[in-house]
């Protein structure tokens, strides 16, 4: 059973991510290989199926800020790896467009997962700056909005690459975040 619901709504992601929202449960149950009955067996409507496409989403960081006694550059420099990774990564980059093809006031919907995406990492990541402060590490600087700036500068054009198919090579990449990591430590290191 959970093996059908899942043939399902992987059938209904690959359409909706084709066709928009405007695809007929029809066309999702001939891309499942099941019929129109079965699919609403497991869904009440189009808008159930949908709903559980885009329900379990969000982006999990992982925690990785705990240990203050390490290197401050080797700590942000892997930071802004795993962020780009997990902000670019194609699952994360389809179910946005998903959400945006979704019925009226999905796009809301989904701007609304992206800022509260964004605002857990931008806290993760303030939090360790306020104890580099603590330490006297890091000078005082207003660690929301140098946090702010930082995944801003970290991202750099890769959303945009991403939402047109293109993934930028690793090397190019990875040059550029220890660019913007070593621009970062500058403007906030103490003398």
């Amino acid at each position: 059973k959970d093996r059908k619901r899942a043939q399902i709504l992987k059938a209904a992601r690959n359409v909706f991510i084709r066709q928009g929202y405007q695809a007929s449960i029809d066309e999702i149950a001939v891309s499942a290989n099941v019929s129109r009955r079965t699919v609403f067996n497991y869904f009440a409507n189009k808008e159930d199926l949908f709903e559980a496409l885009v329900m379990p989403n969000g982006i999990d960081y992982p925690d990785i800020f705990l240990d203050t006694s390490g290197d401050i550059r080797t700590n942000i420099l892997d930071f802004a790896r795993r962020y780009v990774e997990a902000t670019t990564h194609h699952d994360v980059v389809q179910n946005y467009r998903l959400l945006r093809s979704g019925p009226p006031g999905s796009s809301e919907y989904a701007y609304a997962i992206q800022q509260a995406d964004f605002a857990k990492v931008r806290d993760l990541f303030a939090a360790y700056l306020s104890t580099l402060i603590e330490y006297g590490t890091i000078r005082p600087i207003n660690t929301k909005f140098a946090s702010e700036r930082f995944l801003a500068s970290a991202l750099g054009s890769n959303p945009l690459l991403v939402t047109f198919g293109i993934n930028p090579p690793e090397v190019d990449r990875d040059e550029y975040l220890q660019e913007a990591v070593d621009g970062f430590l500058q403007g906030i290191l103490s003398d």
